[in-house]
């Protein structure tokens, strides 16, 4: 069998064995609107103050890149997990104002999970994307144990050098 996975609605479904086929004519996809963006500090705001509550941040990475470190407080469901997951992240994120999606740098696989919550949720709550996703987080916040969990600085260390960009100093 194989797994669909989903992307922007240009009608056109990808499959694990990397098969593309054309969504039916008849099949309409409606989304509300598309995902948001939220911003690194934006969401170290919110996650610092009495709002912090009110938002769902759901990691999408890999296990490896999960275990490096995370937003604080966040449900981790590798990307690889949806669409079966849905049902799961719609009733953890029940009641909250906003499901903000995180995956490494890209975007990119936030951005599907989100598109897909969209759908799923029909728009409520709003689903963002963070920005830069948890690589432009931990590049800010890596060193926070308030915002990020099991931070490992050896791990992102050479990823930084890797990407020409500074390192966050080690506490």
């Amino acid at each position: 069998s194989t797994q669909s996975t989903w992307g922007a609605d240009d009608g056109i479904w990808a499959t694990a064995d990397t098969h593309h086929k054309r969504r039916p004519q008849n099949m309409a996809i409606s989304v509300p609107r598309g995902p948001i963006r939220v911003a690194v500090d934006q969401l170290a705001a919110t996650l610092v103050s009495t709002a912090r509550d009110t938002w769902f941040v759901l990691d999408v990475r890999p296990d490896f890149e999960y275990e490096g470190g995370h937003v604080a407080g966040c449900l981790h469901i590798p990307f690889d997990a949806f669409p079966d997951k849905t049902e799961t992240v719609l009733q953890a994120a029940g009641g909250k104002d906003r499901i903000v999606c995180v995956c490494m740098n890209a975007e990119t696989h936030s951005l599907d999970v989100a598109e897909h919550l969209l759908r799923a949720a029909k728009g409520t709550p709003p689903i963002a994307v963070l920005t830069g996703g948890f690589a432009a987080f931990a590049r800010v916040h890596g060193t926070d144990a308030t915002l990020v969990e099991d931070y490992d600085f050896s791990r992102w260390e050479a990823v930084w050098e890797a990407a020409g960009v500074t390192a966050p100093e080690e506490d």
